[in-house]
């Protein structure tokens, strides 16, 4: 077992064509064949939707995509923007915030490399309804929403290799719908950190308590209390600017059942393997 940035993985020998591929704990798989991929078909990305994604779909794509870092808490969308990329996350996280009426925000979806942000938007011309911000900073591909669109419109059935990831994105609104609305803020704050760290490369989050008060829709002195709680019991463990997760399964067990709703759904939407370059 290797353990890869956003969790174990584990090499192996394709039992086909004996290449050495690597999958990791979000099911992603990558192809190393010895080197070859990297050199001869350029950039292997980790996103699950591109991953997912014929070949051909992918060609056409290629020249309206590249690659970019995100910096942490920078701002994709504001409210009523109209968005110009899609963003398909490989090693950063991005939340979705509802703003309610006092100024606090509460999140209601977060995506990394399972999904992508601004998808819905390849369907409709709607402004965008919410705030998008950047939890983690990292890589990101980053493809032109008109180009996208374009292609929709000259073959519609590229629509479909998307519709599952739309679907993902509908069921992880619903759910935190009802996570806000039901769940304990310890259970939340157990679920949040489980959630950002599958999506992440690297042990640490960098996380602030007034970060994750912020994303979760309370102040932040009630996560302090709750952090000093799990430190305590050796869950997690923080410095100025840092989390990190020591023991899995508790964690495991002092979040809501959200997090394994979520994580058995995307379970479901197991990628293919496919390759992209991007500029």
């Amino acid at each position: 077992m290797l353990r890869n940035g956003g969790g174990l993985g584990k090499f192996y020998a394709d039992p086909a064509t004996g290449a050495r591929r690597f999958e990791d704990q979000m099911g992603a798989v990558l192809s190393f064949d010895d080197g070859v991929a990297l050199r001869k078909f350029g950039i292997v990305s980790t996103n699950r939707v591109l991953a997912s994604l014929p070949k051909n779909v992918l060609k056409a794509l290629q020249p309206s995509m590249k690659r970019i870092v995100l910096d942490q808490e920078a701002y994709l969308f504001q409210p009523d923007d109209d968005p110009e990329f899609i963003y398909f996350p490989e090693t950063a996280a991005v939340s979705e915030f509802q703003i309610l009426e006092d100024g606090r925000m509460v999140e209601v979806a977060i995506i990394g490399r399972e999904g992508a942000i601004g998808l819905s938007k390849l369907f409709c011309s709607t402004p965008i309804p919410n705030c998008v911000q950047v939890t983690q900073g990292g890589r990101v591909i980053r493809l032109c929403l008109t180009e996208a669109r374009r292609l929709i419109r000259q073959k519609p059935e590229t629509a479909f290799h998307f519709y599952p990831y739309v679907d993902t994105y509908i069921r992880q609104i619903s759910q935190k719908t009802i996570c806000n609305l039901y769940h304990s803020v310890k259970a939340r704050f157990c679920t949040w950190l489980l959630m950002v760290r599958d999506r992440c490369d690297g042990p640490v989050l960098h996380l602030t308590h007034e970060q994750i008060a912020r994303t979760l829709g309370v102040y932040r002195p009630r996560i302090t209390c709750i952090a000093r709680e799990l430190k305590r019991r050796n869950i997690i463990d923080y410095s100025r600017g840092g989390i990190s997760i020591c023991d899995r399964s508790g964690i495991e067990n002092a979040a809501c059942h959200c997090y394994a709703e979520l994580a058995q759904y995307l379970a479901h939407t197991r990628p293919g393997q496919s390759r992209l370059v991007a500029h």
